[in-house]
């Protein structure tokens, strides 16, 4: 399970931290608006589960148009 939690969100882009199951933690990512690219905090490429499942979260929201301040996803 992975947890978004809202950080920054302009007309450009949002920017979200991610946890775990365990609230632990895994990173953050800024996503364009536009055209969907991503940006993590200290890596340039997905390397595990939450950062690919914190994208897909995030990435969901935009083509909603809706930001909530935090949102969860489970492994299903």
């Amino acid at each position: 399970m992975v947890t978004i939690i809202l950080v920054s969100n302009s007309n450009k882009e949002v920017i979200y931290k991610f946890l775990d199951g365990n609230d632990n933690y895994k990173g953050q990512i800024t996503v364009n608006k536009v055209d969907l690219s991503y940006k993590l905090k200290d890596k340039e490429k997905f390397t595990n589960s939450y950062e690919t499942q914190a994208y897909r979260l995030v990435k969901r929201c935009i083509q909603l148009n809706k930001y909530p301040s935090t949102a969860s996803k489970g492994w299903g």
